[in-house]
């Protein structure tokens, strides 16, 4: 056995209750006294937002970007230039993972002194490709939910025209520190607390079944997942408490220690294509192909099954690897949401679609990637 190991996550990962409310100060530390905030509409109005701003002074006189789920690429444009206009030294995320995408492509597009004139949109997402202009200004990120956006400095952001899924990829955007704590994570809704650990979950399992993964990476994912099946039941029964959403957050972090394997499986291909397309969260798509991306590699890949089946057996499981396409459709079942698309909700051109171009990003068969997606609408 032989590799690299190269470590991509933040430099500087704080957590436990009350870590978020250490901000102000880690700001200080850095010098950093004006700060521009992304955010989204649901956030501002929780509890726990107000208090952040209360008790920082920094984030209290903060200027603030309210995006929306998907990161529609005008959001990024006009985000990019609030941060400009408002002389920021550093942005500041407190959300999911559209706040934490939206953050990280406006650091980056503020590096264009070209935002100071008129831009297209087309112009503004080839910008974004290239390498920033000016110093990127460090992005600190207060995360909300399970999606491991924070993570890495690899972002997405969607056309909304066509409803095309763009990424963009920049060691400059990785998060300069994230503060995982279960005290700001206390209003968020159950079904996207549930929904976003089902997508950690889906990355510890893509992580697990790439050949790229390293030994350590591989690890890390099979204790995300017994972590998150763990404490994710009792979210869905109404019993968790903060030592339950920290190892939320826990599982999240140990799910994407190796994010280009973690997300670059048919499972997230799939899911990003029909999210994006048709408006339905990420955490929602991985809900329902996650578990038939398993169900298919497990009767048709032998080595995936050898792995999904220790992986389930890690897990906590059982034997085999199909328990723990079960395991999820509970927990996504036990908060409402669908354990399969609707015929009306994806139609065929779509399915077709979504197949193909999957297929194309990870180099997996046509013939596999319908077959899964044929098997995802009901």
């Amino acid at each position: 056995m032989h590799g690299t190991f190269n470590y991509v996550n933040p430099a500087t990962i704080h957590y436990g209750a009350g870590s978020a409310f250490c901000l102000d100060e880690v700001l200080a530390a850095a010098s950093i006294h004006r700060v521009h905030i992304v955010t989204t509409q649901s956030l501002t109005k929780t509890k726990s937002y107000r208090r952040l701003l209360e008790e920082s002074s920094r984030l209290g006189e903060a200027t603030t970007s309210i995006v929306s789920s998907h990161v529609p690429i005008e959001t990024v444009l006009s985000s990019a230039r609030d941060i400009r206009r408002s002389s920021a030294q550093a942005v500041v995320a407190i959300g999911g993972g559209s706040a934490a995408d939206a953050a990280k492509l406006a650091a980056h597009g503020a590096s264009f002194t070209r935002l100071d004139q008129g831009i297209s949109l087309d112009d503004f997402g080839t910008l974004l490709k290239n390498e920033p202009e000016l110093d990127s200004l460090p992005v600190y990120i207060v995360p909300t939910t399970l999606s491991a956006a924070e993570l890495y400095g690899d972002a997405g952001y969607t056309d909304s025209s066509t409803g095309h899924k763009t990424g963009v990829h920049n060691s400059s955007m990785t998060p300069r520190a994230v503060f995982y704590d279960p005290e700001v994570a206390a209003e968020t809704p159950r079904q996207l607390w549930v929904s976003t650990g089902v997508r950690a979950i889906d990355h510890a399992v893509e992580a697990t079944l790439s050949y790229e993964t390293n030994p350590i990476s591989r690890t890390l994912a099979a204790s995300a997942v017994k972590d998150l099946l763990t404490v994710l039941p009792r979210t869905v029964a109404g019993t968790d408490d903060a030592d339950d959403r920290l190892a939320g957050f826990m599982g999240a972090w140990k799910s994407f220690t190796a994010p280009p394997e973690a997300a670059g499986g048919i499972s997230h291909a799939l899911s990003r294509m029909i999210g994006a397309k048709n408006g339905i969260a990420h955490g929602v798509t991985s809900g329902v192909v996650l578990p038939q991306v398993i169900r298919y590699l497990h009767a048709h890949d032998e080595q995936a099954r050898i792995r999904l089946n220790e992986l389930a057996s890690v897990a906590g499981c059982g034997d085999s690897g199909l328990a723990l396409a079960e395991a999820v459709e509970e927990l996504v079942r036990g908060v409402g949401l669908p354990a399969f698309f609707s015929a009306n909700q994806i139609c065929a051109g779509i399915a077709a679609e979504a197949a193909r171009k999957a297929a194309q990003e990870t180099g997996t068969s046509m013939q596999v990637a319908s077959a899964i997606m044929a098997q995802c609408i009901r």
